[in-house]
């Protein structure tokens, strides 16, 4: 550590003296400190027309004798920056608007607290099978369950009560339609696979 608190009081150093910019004493050490490195470094550039010579919106790489060179042991690094103010200017460029709410594709409503560990396996499991799923954790009443899943702009709602626990046959509703369906838990990823895929089209 000591190697490195000197290193640091020796870029503190330039901060006063005038007409030197701190920036570019920082960048001029940081290349000197890379040279004769054995490195593999990367850009990530933006190919947009609007954004000229300011295309560049993440650069990193290995550095294999860096920590060795700040004072730390003999291993390599990895690093990257990211230059936010940038990308969000690229997103504007292209007009990607990251806030938009497709909504969920299932949410869980359980009938009471009895069925919250079958749930909570239940909603689990579809997560791992790439659905967004949330549920209930808060034992509300099947109406307000209703209307939370309007609010989350869920596709699906999964009923769970001690009927559905004890057959694993769930009783599955479709928010758009409220047409409802019964479906084994054995069926339930293909189920879905099918009648969200055609959601997404529609």
């Amino acid at each position: 550590m000591k190697s490195i608190f000197q290193k640091e009081n020796t870029i503190s150093s330039f901060q006063t003296a005038p007409n030197i910019s701190h920036d570019n004493v920082l960048q001029r050490k940081a290349k000197k400190m890379l040279i004769g490195l054995k490195s593999k470094q990367f850009e990530v550039e933006a190919d947009i027309e609007k954004f000229g010579s300011q295309k560049v919106l993440c650069g990193g790489g290995r550095y294999n004798g860096l920590v060795e060179g700040i004072g730390g042991p003999k291993i390599s690094g990895v690093g990257f920056a990211l230059g936010l103010e940038r990308l969000l200017n690229a997103l504007e460029a292209e007009e990607i608007d990251l806030n938009e709410d497709n909504g969920i594709d299932i949410y869980v409503a359980p009938m009471s607290e009895k069925e919250e560990s079958y749930s909570l396996g239940l909603t689990q499991s579809l997560r791992l099978s790439g659905f967004n799923v949330e549920m209930d954790y808060m034992n509300r009443k099947l109406q307000n369950n209703f209307k939370q899943a309007d609010k989350l702009n869920a596709k699906f709602i999964i009923i769970l009560g001690e009927d559905e626990v004890n057959t694993n046959i769930l009783t599955i509703k479709n928010n758009k339609t409220k047409e409802e369906f019964k479906v084994s838990t054995d069926d339930v990823i293909e189920f879905f696979d099918n009648n969200i895929e055609e959601e997404h089209h529609e």
